[in-house]
């Protein structure tokens, strides 16, 4: 992520009620500059922390920013578990293209291959059913729910937990590592 994408990285963590939640966990409401530069600081800080982009339809156009994918960055005293969590947001009018699913297996390629993690976990709530349905299908596994946990549109939501592991990634998209 580069500074210029701030813009749309506050645009995208307030496009709606749940990228709101999402990135906050808070009561819904309008994202000063200050807050959303905080969490764009702290996205910064990720492990890896990258807006998706279309490619420009020629020449001379910009990509269009259409989200974002990140892998949470580990703590010092973290560091031997290898453990991250996986965060993707897209504008809501970008979902269900298959964007996603490219977003998602490009971060764990990066992470199990290339930065060498164990695990990698991916949170999501319960009323985002085609989310976790995707999840299901690159292969990871539910390993937990927190009941009623958030408050959105007028109802309560849980929050579940998947991950994968290396070996998994490893066994479903036939990438070996060196030595392993």
């Amino acid at each position: 992520m580069e500074d210029s994408d701030q813009d749309f990285f506050t645009h995208l963590i307030s496009a709606d009620e749940t990228s709101h939640v999402q990135a906050f966990d808070g009561i819904p409401a309008p994202v000063s500059k200050r807050t959303a530069s905080e969490v764009y600081k702290w996205f910064q800080s990720c492990l890896l922390g990258v807006i998706i982009c279309l490619k420009p339809s020629d020449k001379e156009a910009k990509p269009v920013p259409i989200g974002y994918v990140a892998l949470f960055k580990i703590e010092a005293n973290h560091v031997h578990h290898r453990h991250t969590t996986l965060a993707l947001s897209l504008l809501p009018e970008r979902t269900g293209r298959g964007y996603g699913k490219e977003a998602i297996l490009w971060a764990l390629e990066w992470a199990f291959h290339h930065a060498n993690m164990h695990r990698v976990g991916i949170n999501a709530y319960s009323h985002n059913v085609r989310a976790v349905r995707l999840y299901e299908r690159l292969g990871f596994v539910m390993e937990g729910r927190e009941r009623e946990m958030v408050w959105l549109e007028g109802r309560y939501w849980d929050l579940l937990h998947l991950g994968m592991l290396g070996r998994e990634w490893r066994e479903l998209y036939g990438k070996e590592l060196v030595g392993a």
